[in-house]
């Protein structure tokens, strides 16, 4: 099958029971597929556009070591956010989150404050400027 303006040997098209077969590299302006897509080998797509649920079945990797991304996921309520924030290598969590087990900090844990309404088992000295018991300030 020929087409115009492009030599016999250059094109290889054939359509077998509803399917196209090309042989070579399609190079398209755009496309529009109504099905699934199926890909054996690698998709470079320069940007990607998802309305759909999507699941990954393996490991997610933004970026390379020493050359990272912003990455960010969004809750159900407004003002609720996750943010790796590459430029200051920090994690962001926008609005109030709660953790559900145990949160393991290795370093320092720095916060403006604090507000524990279990126990407290400090293995360790445990340093205060101020502290209340029962309403009575000591010094």
């Amino acid at each position: 099958m020929a087409l115009a303006g492009f030599a016999e040997e250059d094109v290889a098209v054939s359509v077998k029971e509803s399917n196209l077969t090309i042989t070579g590299e399609l190079d398209a302006a755009t496309g529009d597929f109504s099905g699934d897509v199926d890909i054996d080998g690698t998709a470079n797509l320069d940007t990607v556009d998802i309305d759909g649920a999507t699941q990954i079945d393996a490991t997610v990797t933004v970026g390379v070591d020493d050359t990272g991304y912003d990455v960010k996921f969004f809750g159900a309520t407004t003002g609720k956010s996750l943010l790796w924030d590459e430029s200051a290598d920090s994690l962001i969590v926008t609005g109030n989150s709660t953790v559900s087990g145990t949160l393991g900090v290795t370093g320092v844990l720095t916060a403006t404050s604090l507000d524990i309404s279990g126990d407290v088992d400090v293995d360790g000295t445990l340093e205060t400027d101020a502290l209340t018991i029962a309403g009575v300030t000591l010094a």
